[in-house]
């Protein structure tokens, strides 16, 4: 029962990492592979049972990282929407390196990624909410 908080982050890791497979290229066969191979990592099936928070650590950089290609990607997203998810990238960057100190290491790229995303869709001076 003291695991049951990680139930929400491990379902929604699965779904992200399928719609990773999907912004990559992937068909439903790739989609399928990715959510099986993210739900097999011995590190998802070990702290199953333990309070380690790395699986909440990996559910907001992974969140952050399909925000932000979503941005990169979606060339039909408005600039209001593409600044909303922005805005939720940055709070889920936020999250990660809150939940873990390695987040400022990890999260770095993906804030580039973020910050280059931001100002290739909404421009340079529009891109501070």
């Amino acid at each position: 029962m003291e695991s049951l908080y990680l139930l929400l982050p491990m379902s929604v890791l699965l779904v992200l990492a399928s719609l990773v497979a999907h912004q990559l290229g992937g068909g439903r066969r790739a989609q399928l592979l990715a959510s099986f191979l993210a739900a097999a990592t011995p590190m998802a099936i070990m702290q199953g049972s333990s309070t380690q928070n790395d699986l909440i650590f990996a559910f907001w950089l992974l969140l952050a990282t399909t925000v932000s290609a979503r941005i990169w990607v979606d060339q039909s997203l408005s600039t209001r929407a593409a600044s909303v998810h922005a805005l939720a990238a940055s709070l889920a960057l936020g999250m990660a390196v809150a939940t873990k100190g390695t987040g400022l290491l990890f999260g770095l790229p993906i804030g580039v990624l973020l910050a280059a995303a931001t100002v290739r869709r909404v421009g340079l001076g529009r891109s501070a909410l």
